[in-house]
């Protein structure tokens, strides 16, 4: 099979590389569903569970409208003073979720944590605290828990401008912390997609 074949396998990655060698490289690493599943079911109960927590949280979520006048983008372009219809159904994905899940344990066991009585809610608001994170560096990269450095769990677009891409930020950015307000939990109140222009100069 060739890897300039449009249906390669390989594409369906979250990598900005393109190039052939690249690809050739990417063969090997296209999924880790074996290791996933079989990591999911040696999660501890309470994990599984917050695990399903999170997604029935992101999948009931109303749709939002994200006000964007306040960073000054319609000055540039009038597409931006119209608040931005948002669901969180679809810019929260479950794979996100599922690695979020797997970190959030490891993280408890580097700290001794696990034995603190956490509740299943409790992790289901660390795992959507940590997906914050990757917004606050600005960059939205994360590594697949299972598969290398080069491939995101935020799909990402080359062709989307700095303003786009910050609008994309802010939309799963109000999201999470929607979701996070569902479980009466605290997160930041600053902006946090807003440092990519700060990232970028």
């Amino acid at each position: 099979m060739s890897v300039n074949n449009s249906h390669c396998i390989s594409r369906t990655c979250n990598t900005e590389e393109n190039d052939e060698e690249q690809a050739k490289k990417r063969m090997l690493r296209i999924s880790a569903a074996p290791a996933e599943i079989c990591l999911m079911k040696s999660l501890p109960n309470k994990f599984r569970q917050a695990y399903v927590l999170a997604k029935i949280l992101k999948n009931v979520c109303p749709e939002i409208d994200v006000e964007t006048k306040q960073y000054g983008l319609e000055k540039m372009d009038m597409e931006y003073a119209r608040p931005r219809r948002t669901k969180p159904s679809e810019l929260l994905k479950s794979y996100m979720l599922k690695n979020s899940v797997f970190y959030v344990l490891d993280e408890l066991k580097r700290k001794n944590q696990l034995e603190d009585g956490l509740d299943i809610s409790d992790i289901a608001i660390k795992m959507y605290n940590f997906l914050l994170r990757f917004i606050d560096g600005g960059q939205m990269h994360m590594r697949p828990y299972f598969l290398s450095s080069d491939i995101n769990v935020f799909e990402k677009s080359r062709e989307l401008s700095l303003n786009k891409t910050f609008i994309f930020h802010l939309q799963r950015e109000f999201s999470m912390k929607l979701v996070l307000g569902i479980l009466n939990a605290q997160f930041p109140r600053e902006c946090l997609a807003a440092k990519i222009f700060k990232s970028s100069n």
